[in-house]
């Protein structure tokens, strides 16, 4: 493929479960190492622990009972439940110089998403740690606001984490949108601003704002049947194994 993509495939919104979403989003960052950028929005069939790719497998011992699953991304520890989560993967020749930058400029447009919609946001300014009562020091992300990271009502309720392979790049993101039973020091967008967000109008927006905001079209466009056979191999061979998952 030669120059800069011009369009940017949008993958309808799913729900799947822990291990396929995280083979579904390596086959993303395979794509985009190829030269084909994509976008995609889904929830979690079920409450969903997942580890950034560095942290030991020790840190969930806190939540038993729910499932574990290593990310592709780093970063710390994610209660998975009411969010909306996004995968976006761009070839290199589309990823700014610093990559932290596209963090930003993918906070930004939610951020903007969300005051749309009556969500009055702030953005972290620098690296912080936010006291909440009772929460498991050290572990959880969304005690971690990095700069960037868009809170609300004094909690952070978006942030992302990145994963770079030689050709491409995966951004990996969750939308808070309610509490978990799980995770109960945390709240969601519903209950710091009192609104009810429709999930899956706020995807279908999202799905055209983000391109615009990276200068590309868009097309949706379904998993072909290649992607899901590399998927199920990824789950066989990594996002579905225990052993997998406990190697840290």
């Amino acid at each position: 493929m030669t120059g800069k993509p011009t369009e940017l495939r949008l993958i309808p919104l799913e729900t799947n479960s822990a291990e396929m979403a995280m083979a579904l989003d390596e086959v993303l960052l395979e794509g985009a190492a190829a030269g084909k950028p994509s976008l995609r929005f889904y929830q979690w069939a079920s409450p969903t622990v997942t580890l950034g790719y560095f942290q030991p497998y020790s840190v969930a011992a806190g939540f038993s009972g729910l499932p574990v699953v290593r990310r592709p991304t780093g970063g710390d520890l994610l209660v998975h439940d009411h969010e909306l989560t996004y995968a976006l993967a761009l070839p290199d020749s589309l990823v700014p110089t610093k990559v932290e930058e596209l963090a930003c400029l993918i906070h930004r447009v939610i951020a903007r998403s969300l005051n749309a919609r009556g969500v009055s946001t702030t953005c972290q300014p620098a690296k912080g740690k936010l006291q909440i009562a009772g929460a498991p020091e050290g572990v959880l992300c969304f005690l971690h606001p990095a700069a960037g990271d868009v809170l609300a009502g004094g909690f952070k309720v978006v942030g992302s984490a990145q994963r770079r392979s030689r050709g491409g790049l995966l951004q990996h993101g969750s939308i808070l949108m309610k509490a978990s039973d799980h995770a109960r020091w945390l709240k969601g967008i519903d209950e710091v601003s009192g609104t009810d967000l429709d999930v899956e109008e706020l995807a279908r927006s999202l799905g055209t704002e983000i391109p615009l905001a990276l200068s590309l079209g868009h097309s949706g466009r379904p998993w072909s049947g290649e992607e899901k056979k590399r998927a199920l191999q990824l789950v066989t061979e990594r996002y579905g194994s225990v052993d997998w998952n406990r190697r840290r």
